[in-house]
């Protein structure tokens, strides 16, 4: 509600990708030696690896579009605030 002062850069943005990547990379590895993948989508079982992989590239790309849709709408938000005390 209150966005600050500070501008986030988009390399900064892409940057909250990372938790998600690593979870994915680690229930990856970690699904065989449990046999158990926390979401459909991850499980090579019944989609095959490739089907994975493009699940998870349109995934990532859909999860980068929404970080910049949240850095463009605090940059919008801190600029309306912020203009209109000037």
């Amino acid at each position: 509600m209150a966005p600050s002062r500070v501008r986030i850069s988009e390399a900064q943005s892409l940057s909250w990708l990372v938790f998600p990547a690593v979870y994915g990379a680690y229930s990856l590895i970690r699904g065989p030696i449990v046999d158990w993948y926390p979401y459909p989508f991850l499980d090579p079982r019944q989609q095959g690896y490739l089907q994975l992989a493009v699940t998870a590239v349109v995934l990532l790309l859909a999860m980068a579009l929404m970080a910049f849709a949240v850095n463009a709408v605090g940059r919008l938000g801190a600029r309306r605030r912020y203009d209109e005390d000037r």
